[in-house]
C-alpha cells in the first residue's frame, strides 16, 4: 500500500528552515511505529534534514534531481561502505517505478517534504495526519487532502489529534 505520513500545526505547516518545527516525541514513536520495516521515501531536502542519515529498518529512497550527486555526497566519506544502503531516484515521475520495485510485500510510505507531497497525494492508498496544536510559522506546507479521502480513524491523545484517511480510487 501507499502511504503518506505527515504532522501538521494548525495552518497546515510541516516545517520550518528544513525540519521540524516542534518536537513531539510520543508522535516520532508514532512514526517510527507506523513506518518500520517498511521503504520510507522523501525529498532530498528531507534526507538532508535527517543529516544525510537513513531511517533505521526501514529502506531508504531519496527523490533528487541529480541522483549521482546525491548518492557521491552520501557516499564521500571515509566510512561509506558501512552506510546503510539509500536509494536514490531522480523527481515524482520515478515514483511508479519506485512503487513497482519497492511495493512487493510490505508498504510504501512517503514521508515528505511538501514537494513529494504534492506529487503523490492524488496517488496513495491511505494518509496518516498528526495534528498538533498552535500555529508554529512554518515556511513549508500540507497540500489540501484530495476530495475523495475519507476519515476513518480519529484519536486524540496528549493534545496530539491523529487521523487516518482512506484515499477511494475510482476507475473509469
Amino acid at each position: 500500500m501507499l502511504k503518506i505520513i505527515a504532522a501538521v500545526d494548525e495552518q497546515g505547516g510541516i516545517g520550518k528552515n528544513n525540519s521540524l518545527a516542534w518536537h513531539y516525541g510520543e508522535d516520532l514513536q508514532y512514526f517510527k511505529k507506523q513506518t518500520y520495516n517498511s521503504t520510507v521515501v522523501m525529498g532530498h531536502n528531507t534526507f538532508r534534514s535527517l543529516q544525510r542519515t537513513p531511517l533505521k529498518g526501514r529502506r531508504n529512497v531519496v527523490i533528487c534531481r541529480d541522483p549521482q550527486k546525491a548518492y557521491d555526497e552520501y557516499f564521500a566519506d571515509d566510512y561509506a561502505r558501512n552506510k546503510p544502503m539509500v536509494f536514490f531516484y531522480t523527481d515524482p515521475f520515478d515514483l511508479d517505478i519506485i512503487n513497482s520495485e519497492f511495493n512487493t510485500d510490505n508498504n510504501v510510505w512517503y514521508i515528505g517534504g511538501a514537494q513529494l507531497y504534492k506529487a503523490v497525494i492524488n496517488k496513495v492508498d491511505e494518509i496518516y495526519l498528526t495534528k498538533v496544536p498552535g500555529t508554529h510559522n512554518c515556511d513549508c506546507f500540507m497540500p489540501c487532502l484530495p476530495i475523495n479521502a475519507v476519515l476513518k480513524q480519529r484519536e486524540s491523545i496528549n493534545n496530539l489529534i491523529y487521523e487516518k484517511y482512506v484515499v477511494q480510487h475510482y476507475k473509469e
